[in-house]
């Protein structure tokens, strides 16, 4: 418990079996809950979650956006605040407790953890800083927003969120969604916060190309249902 509030890490696993050793150990003590996705794995995933003493639920739905969906609808009842990470050591929790005090002291809704600008130069692959590059461009092209980071998968919000917000994608496109959802929603306040970002642990899941592409079109058509959302609203008001 943080300040009083509930936290709940809840983050997608496929064969992280490894990874999840690395993520374990960057886990603040005051972290209440961490809940494991686990998405089809044929390694010890599971077993290791579970030794860890982690919340493990399955989802046979393959896809990065399938497993966080089922973690937000799977999370403890007492939760106040959720912090997603991938499960390969990667992400940074060591200034977690200052993102908290921006969503508790300072009231804001939904922190994106931008990993930019890198801290470890070598931390990310060429390739993958020039996808996050574009991505983010074009992100903040259909916003008019300027974030630094559309592509993060650490987030940090409060749970009531979850009530305002729609997301559909079953893959990799989920963790921009979330985000266009929250930077483009007057009723939530978005901040970001650049944190540590470390070399992955195990083999890598991306296809910088096949992923990036997707990514790219999913960025055009989800802008376009928002402004159809927000035109009907405004018809049948």
């Amino acid at each position: 418990m943080y300040k009083n509030k509930v936290i709940t890490v809840i983050m997608p696993c496929y064969n992280e079996e490894e990874g999840l050793v690395a993520t374990q150990k960057l886990i603040p003590t005051y972290i209440d809950h961490v809940v494991a996705v686990n998405n089809n794995s044929i390694d010890k995933t599971k077993e290791v979650a579970e030794n860890f003493g982690f919340i493990v639920v399955d989802e046979e739905k393959p896809g990065y956006g399938s497993a966080y969906k089922k973690g937000f609808r799977s999370f403890p009842e007492d939760t106040d605040i959720i912090v997603t990470c991938d499960a390969d050591g990667t992400y940074g929790m060591n200034d977690l407790n200052k993102i908290l005090d921006m969503l508790i002291d300072d009231n804001y809704d939904f922190i994106n953890c931008s990993r930019f600008p890198l801290k470890d130069k070598k931390s990310m692959y060429w390739l993958n800083k020039v996808g996050n590059w574009g991505l983010t461009a074009w992100f903040n092209i259909l916003t008019f927003r300027h974030i630094k980071d559309s592509q993060t998968g650490m987030w940090v919000f409060k749970m009531k969120i979850l009530d305002r917000i729609i997301l559909k994608s079953d893959g990799m496109p989920l963790s921009q969604e979330i985000k266009m959802e929250a930077v483009l929603n007057k009723n939530i306040k978005f901040g970001e916060y650049n944190i540590e970002y470390y070399e992955r642990t195990g083999k890598t899941k991306l296809n910088a190309f096949k992923d990036g592409w997707m990514n790219l079109k999913h960025l055009f058509a989800k802008r376009f249902k928002i402004l159809i959302r927000v035109f009907k609203k405004y018809i049948y008001k």
